[in-house]
């Protein structure tokens, strides 16, 4: 691609939380998601030499960013790809939207992959990111028991595939979930997602949508502290050296003021390409 002139991979970090999803995606598979899912419920240390090794893969990517990618918005890199400066980019199925607004033409010539595995003990799990919005039946809500038929049935009217292409026709970066979905109705990219997704083994929110939104604030301020570790610490992005042990002190320090929570929001990431 650089013989070409073209970036290979468009990246951003501006508003802080583009960057979280590379961080995922690494830690998922060169660690599995058991370690992942330890590591952001706080029973994991963020200076725990594994998510040192993170940081080291993730610097061997960084020489293939556009340079000054800490100024760039997620449209700005979306936009180089869509006209044709960059040749992949690691974001949410939404990204589609911001195609469209430049050149819709576009998106008939845009399709995407699964993260690269690493061939080790973790590839089975074929980890994805892939968060659900649910609806849930509260336990103890003071009218449960008049409204128990209500909310069982209003439950069981999402939960079918008809339903939720009905949402998907409203929002097409929302991927239906149900089983009976019938995917022949979705457009090219949706029915991909459909299929990766239900062939994931271990599947997980995205790091800035499942975690305390202190903790995801926090490590976004400044250009974003997780994108900064790689290529910040020692002579300069080409080397793989141990993370920068001031900002990992600040991303360690961050998580322990945070606590978890379950916010989730539907979409689906994978690596877009032309």
């Amino acid at each position: 691609m650089k013989k070409d002139r073209l970036t290979p991979i468009a990246f951003s970090d501006l508003e802080g939380w583009p960057a979280l999803g590379t961080f995922d995606i690494l830690n998922l598979r060169l660690n599995g998601y058991d370690f992942h899912m330890a590591l952001l419920t706080g029973r994991e240390r963020w200076t725990d030499e594994r998510v040192t090794g993170v940081f080291k893969e993730w610097a061997r990517l960084v020489p293939y960013y556009a340079g000054g990618f800490l100024k760039l918005t997620w449209q700005q890199a979306c936009d180089a790809l869509t006209r044709e400066q960059a040749g992949m980019y690691y974001l949410g199925l939404f990204m589609t939207a911001e195609v469209v607004a430049i050149d819709e033409t576009v998106l008939d010539d845009i399709d995407f992959f699964e993260f690269p595995y690493f061939g080790n003990e973790f590839d089975a799990e074929r980890a994805v990111e892939a968060p659900a919005d649910v609806w849930a039946m509260a336990a103890k809500s003071p009218t449960l028991g008049a409204d128990r038929g209500n909310a069982r049935a209003y439950l069981e009217f999402w939960a079918q595939g008809s339903t939720q292409l009905l949402m998907y026709n409203s929002a097409p970066s929302l991927i239906p979930a149900a089983s009976d979905i019938d995917v022949s109705k979705l457009d090219r990219l949706s029915a991909k997602s459909v299929q990766l997704v239900s062939r994931a083994q271990r599947i997980t929110s995205f790091f800035d949508r499942g975690q305390p939104r202190r903790l995801d604030q926090r490590l976004g301020r400044g250009g974003g502290v997780l994108s900064r570790l790689p290529h910040e610490p020692g002579a300069g992005p080409r080397q793989a050296t141990a993370a920068n042990p001031e900002l990992l002190g600040r991303a360690a320090a961050v998580w322990r003021v945070a606590t978890p929570a379950s916010a989730h929001r539907a979409s689906f990431r994978g690596f877009a390409v032309r």
